[in-house]
């Protein structure tokens, strides 16, 4: 996990006056990580029982319940948003075009906004699996994190021509993560609102 922090955190340009929004986090895995280092970060799930755990493993973090196509906060609150290992459990990519507005709505004009772990079309069926949830049989993380839904990869073209059409600038990343097995098969976007 180290090795993912500092390559998301890399990628982030955040400094210590940064307000961050993360994303779909979880159990707050980066909330916990980042917080240190910026001013404030929100951490947001579908899920309640995620947002428990976040809770449990940030008491003194702030997490919200919501969907990442309808934020609670008002415009250009946020001067980053983090949404890691997320996109490829929308439903499709009209879902994905929903979320992408709603990041640049609540992103500052000077914001940047951080999509991280998007599959490809290379699926990377390496390990052992589980066949009852395609679920590696040997895992680091907590159970609850377990599930079977199925996996939306999306081209880079994609997330290009958005900021083609609205204007922004669009990078698109490869993850430099030592000995993760994944980062072949998954790539990153930074989208930013000014030129």
């Amino acid at each position: 996990m180290t090795a993912i922090y500092k390559d998301v955190w890399d990628k982030l340009c955040a400094g210590k006056d940064s307000v961050m929004l993360d994303v779909g986090g979880g159990v707050g895995m980066f909330s916990r990580a980042f917080n240190k280092w910026v001013y404030k970060i929100i951490g947001t799930d579908i899920s309640p029982a995620m947002i428990k755990d976040a809770y449990r493993l940030n008491p003194r973090g702030t997490f919200l319940v919501c969907d990442a196509a309808a934020l609670p906060f008002y415009s250009g609150s946020f001067d980053r948003i983090l949404c890691y290992s997320v996109f490829h459990y929308l439903k499709d990519l009209a879902h994905v075009k929903k979320v992408l507005d709603e990041f640049v709505r609540v992103v500052k004009r000077d914001g940047l906004i951080f999509v991280g772990d998007i599959l490809t079309d290379t699926p990377w069926q390496t390990a052992k699996r589980n066949s009852k949830n395609n679920i590696p049989a040997s895992v680091w993380w907590p159970s609850s994190l377990n599930h079977s839904l199925r996996k939306l990869a999306i081209d880079p073209h994609f997330f290009i021509d958005y900021c083609r059409a609205g204007g922004c600038r669009c990078d698109i990343l490869p993850q430099r993560i030592p000995g993760k097995t994944t980062a072949a098969s998954r790539y990153d976007v930074v989208i930013r609102l000014s030129s």
